[in-house]
């Protein structure tokens, strides 16, 4: 099984003061269109293609699946348990 991953600009940085001044640089459209690219791509090697996150914003393979990009999706999401899921939703879902 082969996995591809994408990580926001402030992954993997230690210092967290630069990890919040990286994460003002993440375009949520442009890692949209990243996320389309590699399904893209993924559609031309595999018979299936599937996605998984585990983040505070794991609705996004939920919207991948809602527009069937993917034959499915699983995410483990926090935000979920939170009050406010819904601004989240709103903003990951469209």
């Amino acid at each position: 099984m082969d996995a591809v991953t994408l990580l926001f600009p402030s992954h993997g940085i230690r210092s967290l003061p630069k990890a919040k001044k990286m994460m003002t640089h993440m375009n949520y459209h442009e890692l949209l269109r990243a996320i389309h690219s590699e399904i893209k791509n993924a559609r031309t090697i595999y018979k299936h293609v599937f996605i998984y996150e585990q983040s505070m914003e794991g609705l996004v393979p939920i919207r991948m699946a809602s527009e069937e990009l993917v034959d499915g999706c699983a995410t483990t999401v926090p935000t979920i348990k939170f009050p406010f899921k819904d601004i989240f939703a709103a903003k990951f879902l469209g």
